[in-house]
């Protein structure tokens, strides 16, 4: 079972860019371990990260005390039409869960973005993660902006693609929406399908995968997620919020885009 830290280390913990090789490599071994990495190829370069670091990118982490507990990284992107803050990951250590540490990284990367004068703020992650998905868009206010299969070029790497406007001056389209949608009533049986033909069509997925714990016998349920998102992304719809409707089951709500 995972001890959970003191809520009194929340107001303790130390913010802001890490420089150092030390503190890549320590970075590196928090990764690991908390994604549950054996592969070396998915370990963390110290160079990269400082050039990252040193060119239009944000090597951000938490420490308690002397301990990285906390760590994000990201770099300058463009889709050719847009230029962000592309977030590629952040992890918080087990035993740091709970305390509002992953929001702080996040917010520690847009004071980077913000200095490099971006005003928009991207990352991916696994759709099946519920947990996820409601700290994207339900408490950071990001948009779910586009779906893509196959992300990183390798089976089961399908990712949604989030988009965070992070210059607050700008109002946020999709707040009323997002705070005042009905959830519809799904179950175990309704995972994968598409809910709703109106204003919010209902993407629904379990409530109950989490990121470094394979679930093989969900790879059914995985391909019709794919399907269900494929489905409301060709509508022109953008995910705005991550639901909870039991502890088994979630629902993303997919509305029309605005501007």
């Amino acid at each position: 079972m995972i001890q959970t830290a003191p809520q009194t280390k929340r107001d303790t913990l130390w913010f802001g860019s890490l420089t150092t090789a030390a503190e890549y490599a320590a970075a590196d071994e928090l990764y690991r371990r908390v994604f549950k990495y054996t592969d070396p190829s998915f370990s963390l370069n110290a160079n990269l990260l400082a050039a990252i670091a040193r060119n239009g990118g944000s090597t951000v982490g938490a420490k308690d005390g002397d301990r990285l507990v906390g760590f994000a990284y990201g770099f300058s992107g463009t889709d050719g039409d847009t230029f962000f803050h592309y977030s590629q990951a952040a992890v918080v250590d087990d035993e740091y869960q709970g305390l509002g540490i992953g929001h702080r990284l996040k917010e520690a990367q847009r004071r980077v973005a913000l200095g490099f004068g971006t005003t928009h703020m991207r990352w991916s992650f696994n759709p099946m993660y519920s947990r996820n998905g409601h700290f994207n868009f339900n408490t950071l206010g990001a948009v779910g902006a586009a779906f893509m299969e196959d992300y990183y070029g390798r089976p089961d790497s399908d990712r949604l693609i989030a988009d965070w406007c992070i210059d607050e001056s700008k109002p946020d389209p999709y707040a009323e929406i997002r705070a005042g949608h009905a959830v519809p009533a799904v179950g175990v049986e309704d995972w994968g399908t598409v809910v709703g033909s109106g204003a919010v069509r209902s993407v629904v997925i379990p409530g109950t995968v989490v990121a470094g714990v394979p679930r093989p016998e969900l790879e059914p349920v995985r391909l019709r997620v794919r399907e269900a998102l494929s489905e409301v992304f060709a509508e022109g719809r953008v995910v705005v919020s991550c639901d909870r409707v039991s502890p088994e089951t979630s629902v993303y709500a997919a509305v029309e885009r605005q501007g």
